[in-house]
C-alpha cells in the first residue's frame, strides 16, 4: 500500500514537473531543464532506465536532497528570467526599468513617453514656481529698499528725525570739546537716562550740519563753587565731525 502511494506521487509530480519544464523552457531554459531533471528523478520509467544503464539506485534520502536543491536552484533561474522578461517589457514601453514603470503605473501612465512628458511638465512647473518665487522675492527686496530710501530721504529732510538719529554720535563726539572749556573741574548733570542735548537746529540742511544745544553741565571756578553752563555743538552728520563748540554761563 505504501509503495503504491509513493509510486502514485512520483508519477503525479513527475508528470507535473515534466509538463511545466517543457513550458518553462520557453522563458527560462535553465529553469525548465532543471524541472525536467526533477521529473526524471521522480518518474519510475526514467529511474528504471537509469538503473538498467548503471545498475545503481539512488537512495531515497539522497534523491530527496537532490530534488530539494534542484527545485530551489530552478526557482532562482525562473524568477531571474521573469524579472528579465518584465525588464524587457518595461524597456519596450519606453521606461528605464521596472521601478520606473511601477511608479508610472501608480500615477496612471502605461507608457514611458507619457510618463516622461509628465516628468518634463512637472519639472517645468517647478522651475516656473521657483522663478516666480525668486522674482517675487527680488521685487519685495526692491520695494523694501525703495521704501527704506524714501524713509531715509524723508528723515534727512526732518530735523526731528535726523537730529534724533545722530544725537548719540554727536553726544560722544562733542563731550570732549565741551569739557575742555572747564578751567578746573566739570560735572555732567543729565543723569544716567538723561540727554545732554535738548534741542537740534539745522545750520546747513543740505550739508547735514546740525547745532545741538543743551545745559546739562557745571563748571567749577577757582573758589570751588559750581556754576551751570549752556553749550552748542555744531556737528557734521555726514562726516561725523565736530565743526565748532560754544559754551556760555547760565541755563537755557
Amino acid at each position: 500500500m505504501k509503495q503504491k502511494l509513493i509510486s502514485t506521487l512520483n508519477w503525479t509530480f513527475g508528470v507535473i514537473f515534466a509538463l511545466a519544464g517543457i513550458v518553462t523552457l520557453l522563458t527560462s531554459p535553465i529553469g525548465g531543464l532543471l524541472w525536467l531533471v526533477i521529473a526524471g528523478l521522480l518518474l519510475p520509467p526514467v529511474r528504471n532506465f537509469a538503473y538498467g544503464k548503471t545498475g545503481k539506485v539512488l537512495a531515497l534520502k539522497y534523491r530527496a536532497a537532490a530534488l530539494t536543491v534542484l527545485y530551489i536552484v530552478s526557482l532562482l533561474f525562473i524568477v531571474q528570467a521573469e524579472q528579465q522578461e518584465e525588464h524587457e517589457k518595461a524597456l519596450a514601453l519606453g521606461f528605464k526599468d521596472i521601478a520606473e514603470q511601477q511608479i508610472a503605473l501608480g500615477l496612471g501612465f502605461d507608457n514611458g513617453a507619457d510618463y516622461q512628458q509628465y516628468l518634463s511638465d512637472l519639472q517645468a512647473a517647478k522651475e516656473a514656481q521657483v522663478a516666480a518665487e525668486k522674482a517675487k522675492a527680488e521685487e519685495e527686496a526692491r520695494l523694501a529698499k525703495l521704501e527704506k530710501e524714501q524713509e531715509e530721504k524723508a528723515c534727512r529732510e526732518s530735523i526731528e528725525c535726523w537730529g534724533k538719529r545722530n544725537i548719540g554720535e554727536a553726544s560722544i563726539a562733542c563731550d570732549g570739546p565741551i569739557e575742555r572749556f572747564a578751567q578746573y573741574d566739570y560735572e555732567w548733570t543729565e543723569g544716567f537716562f538723561g540727554e545732554k542735548f535738548s534741542r537740534a537746529i539745522w545750520t546747513d540742511r543740505k550739508a547735514g550740519h546740525i547745532k545741538y544745544v543743551g545745559d546739562q553741565i557745571k563748571f567749577q571756578n577757582g573758589f570751588g563753587a559750581w556754576q551751570n553752563y549752556r553749550y552748542a555743538c555744531y556737528f557734521d552728520t555726514i562726516s561725523r565731525e565736530v565743526l565748532n563748540v560754544e559754551v556760555f554761563s547760565g541755563r537755557l
